[in-house]
């Protein structure tokens, strides 16, 4: 597994990451019916809970070997950040400021100066939103799923 992937699933562990099965899990005909939400990781496996899409129920665990090779993380793109979003990283770096969020996933925050504890929070909220803040969509390591309605689901 790329070690990138891996370390976005433990840091986005708490927030409700999903993974899906690039390989066989797409089932695209009205929209995406399975999904699995990681629950826990150790040496060997990462743990899931596999998810219905259309009725948000978990009716299964599963694990797979920490390789992943055939699963991809689900992301929102740093593009489809709502106008409320946008105010929200405003709020948490206390100033109207202009942030650009550029193809590759690098911040490039100005008009200021921030702690470590300030970013931590903006970190917080990228990974709270499922937002693509490392570039994964584009280096093929995750999917784009702004278009998919996994998240409106209030398990997920």
């Amino acid at each position: 597994m790329n070690k990138q992937v891996l370390n976005e699933i433990c840091a986005r562990l708490r927030y409700g990451v999903h993974i899906i099965h690039s390989g066989w899990n797409f089932e695209w005909d009205d929209e995406l019916s399975t999904v699995e939400r990681v629950t826990g990781i150790d040496e060997k496996f990462v743990y899931t809970k596999v998810v219905d899409t259309r009725n948000g129920e978990e009716y299964r665990e599963d694990r797979h070997s920490i390789d992943l090779s055939d699963d991809k993380l689900l992301l929102r793109p740093m593009s489809d950040m709502t106008e409320e979003e946008c105010d929200e990283v405003e709020n948490i770096l206390g100033a109207k400021c202009i942030f650009d969020f550029m193809t590759n996933g690098d911040i490039v925050i100005r008009n200021g100066y921030y702690t470590q504890k300030t970013i931590a929070k903006l970190y917080e909220f990228f990974y709270s939103r499922h937002l693509d803040i490392n570039g994964l969509i584009d280096d093929n390591l995750a999917i784009d799923c702004s278009k998919m309605s996994i998240y409106d689901l209030k398990k997920l």
